[in-house]
């Protein structure tokens, strides 16, 4: 995106679920979905993979369709955040019912620790993140859109390098959809935490960290393998594509929700992904909605718009045709409403009537947005017209 002036405007692309949809990543209501145990020893098979993932993974389905069914939590946010506040408050009384759940969905009479069911809870959504991309063939034409994208921001920053800000990828996603569209890394940079940002490539900020990373904590034991108070050293790596199926319970390098999630180490880039948000131009919500369980990001994403020090901000909004969709319209008002204090009781202390912070609504997808810019160039600044947000 160019300002009329013709230099690039500063902008912050912030990646949720629906943006690996067209390529057959989930959505949240398809996680954690039910496999036949001879299903998963196929997919999974021991030899390549830990005795245990089959079983666990079997588990953790299990006891997330069995309390959906109860009405013990309504989606994998939810499931993941009861377990670790059972492993947290370590109650003899959740976690028993926790195991009557799996008794009644399985038959299984065995005593399981919660967080063990924590673990394999968390080993499942890694899985669910990285089966759709086994067979995944980058140069195929369904991911033509992506391409041209990555291709696109990559020469708005080759042209200016000292401007390589001027666009940044927020991503909520635990997969490796990037990484495969350039495995090289000739024209993105995914950094760990603490890792400086590249002057030369497009950064790319995971901030619920990824399948492929490992994490060591200096003050994990065995005694104590998902639950990590704070304090202590976390080291990230680069590590196998489905790191987070084979490495212990306690390296696993995704924030998944709970209240372990601000422990998750990934602070530093959260910190660049607000820097980033409060000097932004354009930002552009592809496939995320902020999900009702992550309240830690919704307050940090919309507090740092809220301190928005540009005087012209364009906040797009791709979910999908269905711009009266529930999801829609509560991004809408959520993003309106931000944009109406920032203009009034924001930073600027005084209403700016010569300002702008215009909301927009697009009604297309991720993958036909992307084809409108990477591959059609159609989209320019100030041809969306404000919603609700002027």
């Amino acid at each position: 995106m160019r300002h009329p002036n013709g230099r690039a405007l500063r902008t912050v692309w912030i990646l949720g679920a629906g943006f690996s949809k067209s390529l057959g990543g989930p959505l949240l209501p398809e996680l954690f979905r039910a496999r036949e145990w001879e299903d998963l020893l196929g997919l999974f098979p021991p030899q390549q993979y830990p005795g245990s993932l089959a079983g666990n993974l079997y588990r953790a389905t299990n006891l997330y369709q069995q309390g959906k069914s109860e009405r013990q939590w309504d989606d994998p946010e939810q499931f993941l955040d009861s377990l670790e506040a059972i492993v947290r408050t370590e109650s003899s009384g959740h976690a028993q019912q926790i195991n009557g759940l799996l008794k009644r969905r399985t038959g299984n009479q065995a005593v399981q620790p919660t967080k063990e069911l924590l673990i394999a809870a968390k080993q499942c959504l890694g899985a669910d993140c990285t089966m759709f991309l086994r067979t995944a063939d980058p140069a195929a034409e369904r991911w033509s859109p992506y391409r041209a994208w990555i291709d696109w921001m990559h020469r708005m920053v080759t042209e200016a390098p000292a401007c390589s800000d001027r666009h940044i990828v927020v991503t909520f996603n635990y997969d490796r959809v990037l990484e495969l569209i350039d495995p090289d890394c000739q024209r993105i940079k995914i950094p760990l935490p603490g890792d400086p940002l590249s002057g030369e490539r497009v950064n790319v900020l995971k901030v619920h960290g990824s399948v492929d990373w490992k994490c060591t904590r200096a003050n994990a034991d065995d005694t104590d393998r998902v639950h990590f108070r704070t304090g202590g050293d976390i080291t990230f790596q680069r590590a196998r594509p489905e790191e987070a199926l084979l490495c212990e319970g306690s390296e696993i390098a995704m924030a998944t929700p709970g209240p372990g999630k601000r422990e998750a180490g990934t602070e530093p880039l959260w910190r660049l992904a607000e820097d980033a948000l409060r000097f932004a131009e354009v930002v552009v919500f592809m496939g995320y909605r902020f999900p009702p369980g992550d309240a830690d990001a919704r307050r940090r994403v919309l507090n740092a718009l809220l301190q928005n020090k540009q005087p012209h901000v364009q906040v797009l909004s791709v979910l999908g045709p269905n711009v009266a969709s529930e999801e829609s319209v509560r991004l809408r008002h959520l993003l309106t409403e931000t944009a109406r204090k920032n203009r009034v009781s924001g930073w600027w202390g005084q209403e700016q009537t010569s300002a702008t912070f215009h909301v927009s609504q697009v009604p297309l997808y991720a993958e036909d947005y992307l084809a409108l810019f990477g591959e059609l160039n159609l989209f320019q600044f100030g041809e969306h017209s404000p919603a609700n947000g002027g």
